[in-house]
């Protein structure tokens, strides 16, 4: 049986605020809504979403993920950052080199932090900063409860820029 390993601290973070980024209502590809759902505003958070057709990612903060499922047990952690573009469309096939995954990019979902998110004392994102999650299907994002156990591939950019 295959041995998992503990998640790091870094990507525990990624993923938590992943999660916490695209917990609420679809996204709406022309103008953003402010999210105050009940869930966020509970946690304190307020944020703008969207969809977006091409992004920009800074500071070379893009990383892809997985979880694979293994019989009975799931692997998750990151494939790696190496490959990734600074600039993605809706279309585009993106690789992590070296480790021979790849993902068409069908949808490109935007968080706005309105307010300071902090997760037991780290801040994961600061207000007006803005992250993006980008996924082939939409089973694959990672707060999927419906397909919680299946294989998925996303990236998470933790410092993106909208253009279109």
């Amino acid at each position: 049986m295959k041995s998992e390993r503990p998640l790091s601290p870094r990507f525990s973070m990624a993923l938590v605020l992943s999660m916490m980024c695209l917990t609420s209502s679809a996204c709406s590809n022309s103008k953003p809504a402010v999210d105050t759902s009940q869930n966020d505003r509970a946690r304190g958070l307020a944020v703008e979403k969207g969809e977006a057709k091409k992004i920009i990612v800074k500071n070379n903060s893009a990383t892809m993920y997985q979880h694979k499922k293994f019989y009975i047990t799931l692997s998750s952690g990151p494939v790696g950052s190496s490959g990734i573009p600074t600039a993605i469309s809706l279309g585009d096939t993106v690789f992590a080199k070296g480790q021979g995954k790849e993902l068409t990019a069908k949808h490109i979902f935007w968080t706005r932090h309105l307010e300071r998110a902090e997760w037991q004392g780290k801040t994961l994102a600061e207000a007006g900063s803005v992250t993006c999650v980008i996924v082939q299907t939409i089973s694959d994002l990672p707060d999927n409860d419906e397909d919680r156990w299946g294989d998925k591939l996303w990236i998470h950019v933790s410092d993106c820029e909208v253009l279109e």
